[in-house]
């Protein structure tokens, strides 16, 4: 993708401040301290949640046809996977398994993307409490997928859930020209 836009003229936008923000947000303490566990895995489910928050929000701006939401989301997403990349390799693992790792993290990816989806898929609010279900269920099965699913929603859940939906509700505010900016709702668990 990047030889033929640069044959054909076109530069991908640049999407380093926004991936700055969302790292950002990914990694504040207080989504730790509400239940998201603070170890690799825990901090790529939050990466990947906060991506995937931004990238639903580009697929409503780009409802209008909007290319230039289409290819700033392109653009995150391919420079998250790029980021991903660089990471296993700066962790030490081999060239020949990067790739087989970056499959099972694009696996993973689409797989809470979905899951996501339809957690929030409705309408929002951050007072429902079938919607922080809804949202904390998902959760659990991503954040913890060795343990048992309880029937209930454990509270620090229910607490990142409520966060979630209210960041993906001010993300809905958000235009692109904000988001391309790196303005994302900063918002506390």
């Amino acid at each position: 993708m990047g030889l033929w836009n640069l044959l054909w003229g076109r530069r991908a936008p640049d999407v380093s401040r926004t991936y700055t923000a969302l790292v950002a947000a990914a990694r504040a303490l207080p989504l730790y301290e509400a239940g998201a566990p603070d170890t690799l895995d825990g901090r790529f489910d939050m990466l990947v949640l906060h991506l995937h928050l931004v990238l639903r929000r580009l697929r409503v701006l780009g409802q209008d046809n909007s290319p230039e939401s289409h290819r700033f989301a392109q653009a995150l997403f391919d420079h998250f996977f790029q980021n991903m990349d660089e990471t296993l390799r700066e962790m030490g693992v081999g060239d020949t398994s990067v790739g087989k790792r970056i499959r099972k993290m694009a696996q993973a990816y689409y797989g809470r993307a979905k899951a996501y989806d339809i957690a929030l898929s409705g309408a929002l609010s951050a007072s429902s409490p079938d919607q922080i279900d809804k949202v904390a269920v998902v959760l659990a099965r991503n954040l913890y997928p060795d343990c048992a699913p309880d029937s209930h929603t454990p509270p620090s859940l229910a607490r990142l859930a409520t966060y979630i939906i209210s960041f993906e509700a001010g993300l809905g505010v958000c235009s692109l020209a904000q988001i391309s900016a790196g303005s994302v709702p900063n918002i506390s668990p």
